[in-house]
């Protein structure tokens, strides 16, 4: 299992929000902070697209949105309604984020998504162009945001799926268990 982050490659909507620098909000920066200056904030970004070949990737295990981000008062929240599209604007998902009270930022992780349509494994394809929005009607200019992205596990070169053995059985199939491994190859 491995990790890749597409971050905002540039914003194609950006209304109500004090910055339009989308690095700003990149997986792991915490330097700056995108605050919402009234009701009704939308944010639409195309995202980086995934070196699938480049990554040496098999599969993609999941696709998941982050948002790191608070609600800018003692009480409170702001509702981040979130949205995973295709290059388009089709939605894949849409999901809603409480983005709580407080002067920290916490990460609020939506649902880690296996498939593009409840069916389909995704595919390079899918998350090439890939974009990510989020709008709230309840933000007043209270909302911010420090981090908006996509988290990606995937799988590299060739598991046990291949030969469709499961690691808990390989013993069966070469007659030797793994922690014995060293009397075959003399290590």
């Amino acid at each position: 299992m491995a990790i890749a982050y597409l971050n905002p490659q540039s914003a194609t909507t950006n209304t109500n929000w004090d910055s339009s620098i989308v690095a700003q909000l990149d997986q792991g920066q915490t330097a700056d902070t995108w605050q919402t200056t009234s009701n009704n904030a939308d944010l639409r970004v195309i995202l980086d697209d995934f070196n699938y070949a480049g990554l040496g990737a098999s599969s993609i295990t999941s696709v998941q949105v982050i948002l790191v981000g608070n609600f800018d008062a003692r009480v409170g929240f702001w509702t981040a309604t979130t949205r995973i599209m295709d290059a388009s604007e089709s939605v894949y998902y849409t999901e809603n984020l409480t983005v709580p009270a407080g002067r920290t930022a916490s990460t609020l992780s939506g649902t880690a998504r296996t498939t593009s349509d409840g069916s389909a494994a995704w595919t390079d394809g899918n998350l090439d162009g890939m974009k990510i929005s989020v709008a709230s009607t309840n933000c007043l200019a209270n909302g911010q945001m420090v981090q908006f992205y996509i988290k990606v596990i995937y799988e590299t070169g060739y598991g046990n799926n291949v030969n469709g053995v499961a690691a808990a059985n390989i013993r069966k199939v070469n007659g030797v268990a793994t922690a014995s491994i060293s009397k075959v190859n003399g290590i």
